[in-house]
């Protein structure tokens, strides 16, 4: 298939606009991206998909979602209390759904991948098996954890670190290339912070005193899991969805790819 006529922006080393382009895709691939015209004359067998002129562009990374907290759009929750009690009434098919949205919403503003950190206290086990069905339903590269917060109790902590290595397990028995799974940690001062990335990432060889800023985008001890780790905003300090808080770092998922370089796909607006 070929789309075109569009405005292309292509970004990598050598970044361009290109005028009444198109672009050749091959499967799941993007196989040519050029001047329309000689696309059309080397495949003449391909099928055209009118782009209309629109504007076609890398797709666009969104670095930190609750992608379960989009069904309390309109509640108006301010306190960390609030979001805390609605994570805690979230059931699976809430999960599923609120990630469903949420997604679509994502895609179509152009983004199609997703960092995801996720709490439902009350349906902790496999509810990031519901994160993930619902970016492969929808195709979308997706990097989640069940977030470790310093005020959980021991057995929740290890229950958290377990259904984050879990999803790690089955994604690598699927050899699922657009899926991740991540360790999360949070905590509202920087010496809780430390804490926890020592009990989640257990110091490596040879590194004695290893602090979040040694730890924090290295793979999990055993596990291999990718480690994002948050300091959250001090209580009462309210959190307003996605984006609400500092980061110690984020750990980039293989094959996912990490900051805001664009990724491969390309998004129609």
């Amino acid at each position: 298939m070929i789309i075109g006529p569009c405005r292309v922006i292509r970004g990598g080393s050598a970044p361009a606009v290109l005028e009444h382009a198109g672009v050749r895709v091959a499967g799941s691939h993007i196989a040519q991206v050029g001047p329309l015209a000689p696309l059309l004359a080397a495949h003449p067998e391909e099928n055209l998909w009118d782009g209309g002129g629109r504007v076609m562009r890398p797709g666009l990374v969104d670095a930190h979602a609750h992608l379960a907290r989009h069904l309390a759009r309109g509640l108006g929750l301010e306190r960390e209390a609030d979001w805390e009690c609605y994570d805690r009434a979230l059931a699976p098919e809430d999960v599923l759904w609120g990630s469903m949205a949420a997604l679509t919403e994502a895609l179509r503003h152009g983004i199609t991948t997703v960092y995801d950190v996720h709490r439902s206290p009350s349906c902790l086990d496999l509810s990031l098996s519901e994160l993930a069905t619902a970016g492969q339903r929808l195709g979308m590269r997706l990097a989640t954890c069940y977030a470790v917060d310093e005020r959980d109790a021991p057995a929740e902590r290890a229950a958290a670190l377990r259904e984050s290595a879990s999803l790690a397990r089955d994604l690598r028995r699927r050899r699922s290339g657009r899926l991740q799974a991540m360790a999360g940690v949070r905590s509202r001062t920087w010496s809780g912070l430390d804490a926890l990335v020592a009990e989640v990432a257990p110091h490596r060889a040879g590194r004695r005193g290893a602090s979040r800023r040694s730890l924090v985008g290295t793979s999990a001890h055993r596990s291999r899991v990718p480690l994002v780790a948050r300091r959250a905003r001090a209580a009462g300090a309210g959190e307003r969805g996605a984006g609400a808080g500092r980061h110690a770092g984020v750990g980039a998922p293989r094959g996912v790819g990490s900051g805001l370089r664009p990724q491969p796909g390309l998004g129609v607006r």
